[in-house]
Order: structure tokens, then sequence, then C-alpha cells
């Protein structure tokens, strides 16, 4: 039990600093906040993927390891939106970010939001990384409350983030 805590505290830490450096950091393909209220705001389910990959078949690799490293047993297909953060090293190419962020979406809503970011980490010596964040997902074993979903709290003045106050809590 205490590892699968360790897993999910690893990829909630990669994530946020991915996003947060990708807000804060100039990259090739910028990703601001309004982007990622965009994608996420009243879209329901959201699930976190993230993989990385050093192969000389990187691109292909990382995709593969985003898309089979999920925390939960959730189905992608369909999803509504995804935001997708692609960091590497500086042999990153463009086409090689375009690459992994039309395979990352292959499977979802052909109408879906997509907003992808690419960075280049002089770090990452070969290395892509991916942070996906896919939103209006589906999953039989996660029940989240769509009583509230896209009728915002009057009380949420920022109009992001919270669409009940029990957090979908009064559904369990």
């Amino acid at each position: 039990m205490q590892d699968a805590f360790k897993v999910a505290d690893e990829v909630i830490a990669r994530t946020i600093r991915g996003i947060t450096e990708t807000i804060t950091q100039p990259s090739l393909i910028n990703i601001d906040y309004a982007d990622i209220r965009t994608v996420m705001g009243g879209t329901g389910l959201s699930m976190i993927a993230v993989g990385e990959s050093q192969t000389n078949n990187k691109v292909q690799d990382v995709v593969n390891d985003t898309l089979n490293n999920m925390l939960l047993d959730v189905n992608i297909e369909g999803a509504k939106g995804c935001l997708v953060h692609i960091t590497g090293g500086s042999d990153l190419t463009l086409g090689e970010a375009n690459t992994v962020g039309e395979l990352i979406t292959d499977n979802i809503d052909a109408n879906a939001n997509v907003i992808w970011g690419a960075r280049v980490d002089p770090t990452f010596d070969n290395k892509i990384e991916v942070i996906a964040i896919f939103t209006g997902v589906s999953s039989p074993f996660i029940k989240g409350s769509t009583k509230f979903q896209g009728q915002k709290n009057s009380s949420n003045s920022s109009g992001f983030g919270r669409y009940n106050d029990d957090f979908g809590l009064a559904e369990l």
C-alpha cells in the first residue's frame, strides 16, 4: 500500500512540476493558465498519465509508456479534452513533439479540446517526458458527481474549479 502511495505522489509531483514549468518557463510551444482552465473546466472526470523514454525509438516509446502508465483503470476513448506537456532535450524537434501530441490524442473524441505544449530542458539528454491530462473520461470504478457539471456555483467567483460545494462526496 505504501508503494502505491509513493507512485501516486511521484506522478502528482511530476505533473505539478511539469505544468508549473510549462506555464512559467519559456517553451517551444507555451501553455498558460488559461489553456489549463479551457481544457479542464466543466468536463467531468479527469485523469493524469505520465511517461518517459530514452530509447532510440523514444517518440513511440514515450507514447506507449504514457498511455500504459495510468494509475487508474480509466477509458480515455471519447475523452472531451486533453492537455499534453512534452519535455525533451535540445535534440527534441518540433516534428517529434507534434507526433507525440498526435499519437497521445489518437483515441480521444474527434471534437475534443486538445492543447499541447513543448519545452526544451538541456538536462534531458536524448530523453522525452510526457504528462497528459485527459478530461471527460469514464471508468466503471470511479463515481463522480455529474449533478452539477457545467453549472457553476454562484459562490465560486473565479468561475473555475468547484461545481458544487461537496466535491461530489454527497454522491458517495
